[in-house]
């Protein structure tokens, strides 16, 4: 990342909280963009005034600034889901997240039960999910983490061993069963949920390329033209100076547009900028360079470590082809769509 680092001011914050609850305009807030939530030092202020307002606040953390004391705030307010950001799943492979020495992997497990069992001891609503990365379709800069499904399935009962004994403790159902499509799910390194507990889920998340950055030298992208972009047409980030940006991948800013520090979101999506990006979209053109490049093909001698050329790999191409047509939205809605229509 070459931008400018900071954190936004607690006076912008909360002037965009309220317009988003003013103006109805998202399903869901995520208190970070990029980087750890709780370096902001009003984070917590931030995310009460959004719970105050009655948005469904969802907070990602690393958790290696998650106190008790932090945890039990959350989870009093309560904010609607607090993701725990585990991603590796071995003392070994957490070394490559370069995290500080006072920082370990077995602290952040440790923090992993303390949360769980303060949900559990304060009957929290909030939901938490344990989030694992998984390189089964790409792995960057030829890393791999949880590739194997047995891998995936070992840690899942490993986690479903830990519910059942939390589930005794405790006094509660166990929803940890397991589902007969899951290893299918786990086949193919789709991201998923699997249920623990009421609130309480494994996370296994498709590692990326990030936006084809985190390549191996020698590797080349042939950029892509045609194709749409479903993360960009359903969501909006905001950076720390004010600046809109269509993706969670753009960690350099580079599809900012707009500047809600001089204005409001509502000015911003209804600029004739955001409306040529959202109708290029959704006309399935890829006008900017970096979403040619993103959603372009990985090319040269090297790529199959990066994109592996195995059936789960081409069914996860499949899921990407598919969103072109909306049909991947069509297709997670329609459970509650269904749900819904049959009042349940």
């Amino acid at each position: 990342m070459t931008r400018q680092r900071g954190h936004m001011d607690e006076a912008l914050a909360r002037r965009l909280l309220d317009e988003m609850a003013e103006e109805n305009l998202c399903q869901w807030v995520n208190l970070s963009l990029m980087g750890e939530s709780l370096l902001h030092p009003q984070a917590l202020a931030i995310a009460e005034h959004g719970v105050r307002l009655g948005l469904p606040i969802h907070l990602i953390t690393n958790m290696s600034l998650l106190t008790p004391e932090h945890l039990r705030y959350l989870l009093d307010l309560p904010i609607a889901h607090l993701a725990l950001s585990l991603q590796t799943s071995s003392p070994e492979d957490f070394l490559l997240k370069k995290a500080p020495d006072r920082f370990s992997f077995e602290q952040s497990m440790e923090t992993v039960e303390q949360a769980v069992r303060a949900k559990l001891e304060m009957h929290s609503p909030t939901e938490i999910s344990i989030h694992f990365l998984t390189t089964r379709l790409e792995r960057p800069s030829g890393i791999s983490l949880l590739e194997g499904t047995r891998e995936r399935l070992t840690l899942t009962r490993h986690f479903r061993e830990r519910a059942r004994s939390w589930a005794k403790e405790y006094t509660i159902p166990n929803s940890s069963n397991a589902n007969i499509l899951e290893p299918l799910s786990l086949w193919l390194g789709l991201d998923g949920f699997v249920p623990l507990l009421p609130g309480v889920a494994l996370c296994f998340k498709r590692a990326t390329l990030w936006a084809n950055t985190l390549l191996l030298e020698g590797v080349k992208i042939e950029a892509r033209k045609g194709g749409t972009c479903q993360l960009a047409l359903d969501t909006l980030g905001v950076l720390w100076d004010g600046r809109l940006t269509l993706c969670c991948l753009d960690f350099d800013g580079i599809l900012s547009f707009g500047k809600v520090s001089q204005g409001t979101i509502i000015d911003a999506i209804r600029s004739e900028e955001y409306r040529n990006l959202r109708q290029a979209l959704e006309g399935h053109r890829l006008v900017h360079p970096f979403c040619q490049q993103c959603r372009g093909h990985v090319k040269g001698p090297l790529a199959r470590r990066l994109v592996p050329g195995s059936v789960p790999a081409l069914a996860g191409e499949a899921w990407k082809y598919l969103g072109r047509f909306h049909l991947r939205r069509t297709l997670r809605r329609l459970p509650q769509e269904l749900t819904r229509y049959l009042g349940r």
